[in-house]
């Protein structure tokens, strides 16, 4: 018998609850819609493989069908993206939307830094699907 394991990077979404242990994503998202700094712990240079649902839907489908897809596959962008990175996308994205942006009150708050908490973790990137040999398909 075969089978197919699917390890998925960092997924993120609509629908995604930002509460409890929801991705980064989501809970900056939500604290800028409610116009509360994103908050980093630790030095936000933890990198990590974010990776829209939608693709990970499109990427999932063909792999179950693929003939001689056996093993484990980690399914991701490839692309590292540091906890910054993503606080100061989504930080840009609300002023943007917010108005001018020499407007202090429009651009909401950014980014906050606090000590870093117990389980965070440095590297968090395995290689994308891509670099994966058991699956035929690229």
């Amino acid at each position: 018998m075969s089978t197919l394991a699917l390890r998925y990077a960092n997924v993120y979404g609509p629908g995604q609850d930002p509460h409890g242990e929801a991705g980064v994503v989501a809970i900056f998202l939500d604290r800028l819609l409610s116009n509360q700094p994103a908050v980093i712990n630790g030095d936000g240079l933890q990198t990590r493989d974010y990776v829209y649902v939608d693709d990970i839907a499109g990427r999932t489908g063909w792999r179950l069908e693929a003939p001689g897809c056996t093993g484990a596959l980690n399914i991701g962008t490839g692309t590292k993206t540091t906890v910054v990175e993503i606080a100061n996308r989504s930080h840009g994205a609300r002023a943007r939307s917010r108005g001018s942006p020499t407007d202090r009150r429009s651009r909401g708050a950014a980014p906050e830094l606090r000590g870093p908490e117990g389980g965070e973790t440095r590297p968090g990137m395995g290689p994308s699907s891509r670099s994966m040999p058991a699956c035929p398909y690229g």
